[in-house]
């Protein structure tokens, strides 16, 4: 089944987050196009990532979404939204989940010395998974 997760983040970030595990609506792909597919929107701008550009690890606190937000030669910002194991029944089903923004710092770049990732911002987020059947449009 091909479902759609919506996060809206409290405030004041107001970061909304749209994530399709097999990347597209309507009838699932066959196995070899599913790619995953991230829209994010928050303070540091409008990003849609596709496929290898998200990773997915499982954890056992669900499935760890992560994102790369910026990248440049001093430092990468990171997202990854925490995914908690969703039983749908075809139905809409609310519920809650955390997001949290890593600061990875390339050599000699750090801050402080000794610290090469820094923990930034921890987002509480509010969601609902669909799991009735949705039109690419509907994203």
């Amino acid at each position: 089944m091909n479902l759609k997760f919506t996060l809206i983040g409290e405030p004041p970030s107001f970061t909304k987050i749209v994530y399709l595990p097999l990347g597209t609506g309507g009838p699932p792909p066959p196995p070899s196009e599913q790619r995953p597919r991230l829209e994010y929107r928050g303070e540091e701008g409008n990003f849609s990532f596709l496929g290898d550009q998200i990773g997915v690890v499982e954890s056992p606190l669900g499935s760890l979404i992560t994102v790369t937000l910026k990248s440049d030669e001093f430092v990468d910002l990171k997202f990854t939204l925490v995914l908690p194991p969703i039983i749908t029944q075809g139905g809409l089903v609310v519920f809650e989940s955390i997001a949290v923004k890593t600061e990875t710092f390339r050599n000699g770049t750090a801050p402080e010395l000794g610290f090469r990732l820094r923990y930034g911002e921890l987002l509480r987020l509010s969601g609902e998974v669909d799991g009735e059947p949705f039109h690419e449009g509907e994203i």
